[in-house]
């Protein structure tokens, strides 16, 4: 099954269900889900709001996001599932209220 990730409300529903569901609780209907896919399901998200609004604000707050996910990448990959997830929260705050153009909303 092929996944993929629009705009940043994509995202935002990615990250949601990463924070319910991740390491290894994936729902189902994500059949073949694993941490892999799902970080690069993230990168792809996050190319394509670079790809589709640079501007600098965008640019700024996609920096910070990187560093957020690999902290929270590396707190998965110990084990410390809580504050990988809370690091996701991060991520959502600082996406939330991230004003980027209609085609990658």
């Amino acid at each position: 099954m092929k996944y993929a990730i629009e705009g940043k409300e994509d995202l935002l529903g990615w990250l949601a269900t990463m924070i319910v569901y991740a390491p290894d609780n994936f729902p189902s209907d994500f059949r073949g889900m694993d941490m892999a896919t799902a970080w690069s399901m993230i990168e792809e998200g996050l190319h394509r709001l670079e790809d589709k609004d640079g501007r600098p604000q965008v640019m700024d707050a996609l920096k910070r996001v990187r560093k957020e996910i690999a902290v929270s990448r590396e707190l998965f990959e110990k084990g410390e599932i809580k504050p990988a997830c809370q690091k996701l929260q991060d991520v959502e705050d600082i996406l939330k209220p991230l004003k980027v153009k209609r085609e990658v909303q």
